[in-house]
């Protein structure tokens, strides 16, 4: 199953090529969640609302059948690796330790997604550049991720927007985003968004694509949903534009 392109529905790749994948690289159990619930639909003739509480969320007849899907796979299983000790290795630099330093580069060859460099306290050495690919850590704008959105007026804990990323290097500041104009349907609706250190950094409206002035902030149409968490709160009807 080939991976899907930009925009395309993901759902099955995610489920049948890409977790089991991961599951079997690793040697984890994997939960066929989606096989499953596909069979309990078909095999009790249901339609997949019965077991949403909204479009979304499971109500208590699907957190039944989810919890007892997962329940199946909650046991011992020899025949995957059971050993995650080595899971997390330590190296000590020097010459006489695991790895040291060769014509001023220290090159230590590792699969995993995380380092953590540790420096002795009271050294005499001089400071330590770090590059990635020759480029500072800050030239990066994916290694930034923005802290979750909060919604202040009206104040909600589901927020309007999912994903926040950006095509130029950001700084470290505080975002706001202000709906300016809304349609009584939410389906229509302009943002303005400003930054406590870049300032006023243009306007956007629904169904179309936002990328500021300075290009630190990205939202995509499908990553801001106006829609979802406005009508469940009753107050927010008379704050409609």
């Amino acid at each position: 199953m080939r991976a899907p392109k930009a925009g395309d529905h993901d759902a099955a790749w995610r489920s049948y090529a890409f977790l089991p994948g991961i599951a079997k690289k690793y040697g984890a159990e994997f939960a066929d969640v989606r096989t499953l619930w596909k069979q309990y639909l078909k095999d009790h003739k249901l339609n997949p609302s019965v077991l949403l509480y909204d479009d979304l969320h499971l109500n208590a007849h699907g957190n039944y059948l989810m919890a007892e899907i997962i329940l199946a796979h909650l046991r011992h299983r020899p025949d995957i690796r059971g050993d995650w000790t080595d899971r997390v290795q330590t190296y000590s630099v020097g010459a006489e330790a695991d790895v040291d330093w060769k014509n001023g580069k220290l090159v230590l060859p590792i699969e995993g997604n995380k380092i953590d460099l540790i420096c002795k306290d009271g050294g005499a050495a001089s400071p330590a550049a770090v590059r990635i690919d020759g480029k500072k850590p800050s030239e990066f704008p994916e290694l930034y991720v923005p802290s979750r959105i909060e919604m202040i007026a009206p104040q909600g804990s589901i927020p309007a927007v999912l994903r926040i990323r950006a095509e130029k290097p950001q700084v470290v500041e505080d975002w706001k985003i202000v709906v300016t104009e809304i349609s009584p349907d939410f389906q229509r609706y302009k943002i303005r968004v400003s930054g406590s250190v870049t300032g006023e950094d243009g306007e956007g409206e629904a169904g179309k694509r936002f990328v500021s002035k300075s290009g630190r902030v990205l939202i995509d149409p499908d990553d801001f949903n106006i829609e979802f968490p406005l009508p469940a709160r009753p107050e927010s009807q008379g704050e409609r534009v």
